[in-house]
């Protein structure tokens, strides 16, 4: 198996909180809505979404994704730093194009979450 990492940073004007409760904790419930041509539903399966819950999301195809920092800005907003990792089966090529793809769907998330934070400002504020 190879590994392949990718890293990334975007800018929004969500408050850090805000941006890291609806991207991480509660996204299961609305990445259906914030990336519906990538995400059917999303759900928890097990637990109350604390420490040990297990959540379980349909894909329409998938992306990688392995880690997503948010940081606050000097603005209130906040940074987002992504950083993704794939394994590949051995014999399978991963080119830079796979690896770019991997990362802009990555971004692609948080930014339709940024956007959906955005036209609705009282969502996990």
């Amino acid at each position: 198996m190879a590994a392949h990492t990718y890293t990334a940073e975007f800018k929004s004007p969500i408050a850090p909180a805000r941006l890291f409760n609806a991207s991480v904790l509660h996204l299961h419930d609305i990445a259906h809505k914030v990336m519906p041509v990538v995400v059917k539903s999303g759900a928890i399966v097990e637990g109350d979404g604390g420490v040990g819950t297990i959540k379980e999301y349909l894909f329409t195809e998938v992306l990688p994704f392995k880690n997503g920092m948010v940081e606050p800005s000097a603005d209130g907003g906040s940074i987002c730093k992504l950083e993704g990792q794939i394994e590949s089966l051995e014999g399978v090529q991963y080119t830079e194009e796979d690896k770019e793809m991997s990362m802009e769907g990555s971004l692609a998330t948080y930014k339709a979450v940024d956007e959906y934070l955005q036209a609705n400002p009282d969502v996990y504020a």
